[in-house]
């Protein structure tokens, strides 16, 4: 007999009901908890190891071996870790005099990723003329990520498509195709030329150390569409772009530009969903996440934790520093910024959950500290900076600075009607620089809809200045 007592890291003094209890080896035996988290199996074969396998959702799995001997075997309490889902879309902005940095994310699970090179602008297309039967075409997104939408663009210039395959691939330590990881291959889906497709993956793909992503048309010519690769944000990047006319053999992959400086081009291929950070090809050791329902989710988070560290400590999260915790928006300022020497750093966020729970991290960008330090300080100027996010849902920060200490700063919310939606602040305030968040609500604290809104700074009876946001659900 084998016996247990099942709880969850969350909420440890109580039993979880319906988790799933799996032994395999000789014999497969299998079992749910009742109310109180309580298992019994009975009659297992004895002097036996098997392996043991607990699951619950919204869980990680516990996974072990157990030896049955010739007495009944109790397990004990067995605690199954609260699966925490990172943030996503991380992004990390240094303001021009280098003082200090603002950061944005998406909260956990809303999405924020977008991997892309191509500028949307058909000017070319590419395919093997053999029209081999396993041919991709495709680009890789060195990026921590969850897919969960393909889209693509295929011209009939040499032939229509009726038909596309789609895959998925893990990176390599170089950075390239791995068709060893296979994360996601698609059945035959319904294509139209000349215009842009897109794919819905049902069950969301998780590529924890980057992934590729490509098209197929089998026996066909594949026409993909190719932009021009020119032009910010979308100029070519080499490394980025690669074919293959089989890709089930153990052959290299192709990076387009070795077909010379026509093919310097992007690939009209696309994925969305979760954008965690750059891999900097570094593996991490990180755990199975998994898509929760909305009442796991609403149980759990609780904040996020905010770190920051040199480039060369990305590898190493006990050498990170922790420079905010307990944050409940989905911005912060790092206003101790100005006193780092200079030097490369990343910044990476945590989601927080019940009991202490840590999600795995979500990256931002690298920040190349050249410029100010605390002893060059800009002059302050009264002004009025402006707001990051931007688009934004469904807060924002707008930025301002008083170069003196001012009465009757006035800063108001307006819609394109020109009628006042909220008063952020009308107080006497202090020299220096300021922020305040708005939580995209009027003066009733009720949420305000889509569209463009403008904000204006007043000081000292004088306006300041006004700008324009975007506020988008």
């Amino acid at each position: 007999m084998v016996s247990g007592h099942i709880v969850g890291s969350d909420f440890p003094e109580i039993g979880l009901e319906n988790a799933l209890i799996e032994i395999t080896g000789f014999a497969n035996y299998q079992a749910t908890t009742n109310a109180n988290g309580d298992f019994i199996i009975e009659d297992v074969f004895t002097n036996i190891t098997y392996d043991i396998q607990i699951s619950f959702e919204g869980y990680d799995n516990y996974i072990d071996e157990i030896s049955v001997g010739s007495t009944a075997l109790d397990i004990g309490t067995i605690i199954l870790n609260e699966l925490a889902y990172p943030p996503g879309n991380v992004q990390a902005i240094q303001n021009p005099a280098g003082t200090e940095v603002a950061l944005s994310w998406s909260s956990p699970g809303q999405g924020g990723g977008e991997f892309r090179y191509d500028d949307g602008d058909f000017g070319f297309q590419l395919g093997y003329n053999s029209m081999p039967a396993n041919a991709v075409f495709g680009a890789v997104h060195p990026n921590v990520a969850v897919v969960q939408e393909i889209h693509w663009y295929l011209s009939s210039q040499y032939g229509s498509h009726d038909q596309v395959k789609l895959y998925l691939f893990g990176l390599d330590e170089a950075n390239q195709p791995n068709t060893e990881n296979v994360l996601y291959e698609s059945g035959y889906i319904d294509n139209i030329d000349d215009e842009w497709n897109i794919h819905l993956i049902t069950d969301p793909v998780e590529a924890f150390e980057g992934f590729f992503v490509g098209v197929s048309t089998p026996n066909e010519y594949t026409s993909i569409g190719m932009d021009d690769g020119v032009g910010e944000p979308w100029e070519f990047q080499a490394g980025t772009q690669f074919c293959k006319e089989n890709w089930t053999n153990a052959s290299s992959w192709t990076e387009v530009s070795t077909f010379g400086p026509n093919y310097e081009r992007n690939f009209m291929v696309r994925a969305y969903g979760i954008n965690m950070g750059n891999t900097l090809t570094e593996n991490m050791e990180i755990p199975e996440v998994k898509f929760r329902s909305n009442t796991t989710e609403s149980r759990g988070f609780e904040s996020y934790n905010i770190y920051r560290f040199y480039d060369s400590q990305h590898n190493d999260p006990g050498s990170w520093e922790l420079i905010a915790e307990g944050v409940e928006d989905t911005v912060y300022v790092d206003l101790a910024w100005i006193d780092l020497p200079n030097a490369t750093y990343q910044f990476a966020i945590r989601s927080v959950y019940t009991n202490g729970v840590e999600s795995i991290p979500a990256f931002s960008a690298l920040i190349q500290k050249t410029s100010a330090s605390a002893g060059d300080i800009p002059v302050i100027k009264t002004q009025l900076s402006g707001n990051y996010p931007n688009p934004f849902n469904p807060t924002t920060t707008i930025l301002f600075s008083l170069a003196q200490t001012s009465e009757n700063v006035i800063l108001n919310i307006y819609n394109m009607r020109g009628q006042k939606v909220k008063t952020l602040i009308n107080s006497d305030m202090e020299i220096g620089k300021h922020d305040v968040t708005w939580q995209g609500t009027d003066q009733s604290n009720k949420p305000v809809s889509s569209g463009v809104y403008f904000y204006r700074l007043l000081a000292d009876d004088k306006v300041i200045g006004t700008r324009r946001m975007l506020l988008l659900k």
